[in-house]
């Protein structure tokens, strides 16, 4: 390869370099998967789907006892610069909030709190909880 040709593929090689250092990076905030818990009260599942920042949540509840009400639900959220993972969601009772799963070690505290309410019954089922992933 002569001089000229090394000389015209600089630009070319700046140029790839800086697209690639400025593309956006999700950080540690790896939050796709499946997660449960089981607490005497009631049980809860969360299965997040990941694209980079951006997050789609689907989630069940209901009672340990099999009585009552089940929710289930969707939503849509990103990662935050705190690195929480932050969503909106509406459930299958026309109830409506806003949620934030955390990471703290091998255990993720989940908060889902209620905005507008369409149908109390299934009120129970929101709040904060300890979740694993599964």
């Amino acid at each position: 390869m002569n001089i000229k040709a090394l000389f015209k593929l600089i630009p070319f090689a700046a140029c790839v370099s800086l697209f690639s250092c400025a593309a956006p990076t999700t950080g540690n905030a790896g939050y796709g998967g499946n997660y449960s818990n089981a607490d005497s009260g009631s049980q809860l599942t969360l299965e997040v789907t990941q694209n980079g920042n951006a997050a789609n949540v689907d989630f069940s509840a209901a009672d340990a006892s099999g009585r009552g009400t089940a929710p289930d639900g969707q939503g849509k959220g990103q990662i935050a610069s705190d690195g929480s993972l932050k969503f909106t969601f509406e459930d299958s009772f026309g109830n409506k909030g806003s949620g934030r799963l955390n990471q703290n070690g091998n255990k993720y505290l989940l908060k889902m709190d209620v905005t507008s309410t369409s149908d109390p019954r299934a009120l129970s089922h929101y709040g904060e909880r300890i979740l694993k992933k599964k």
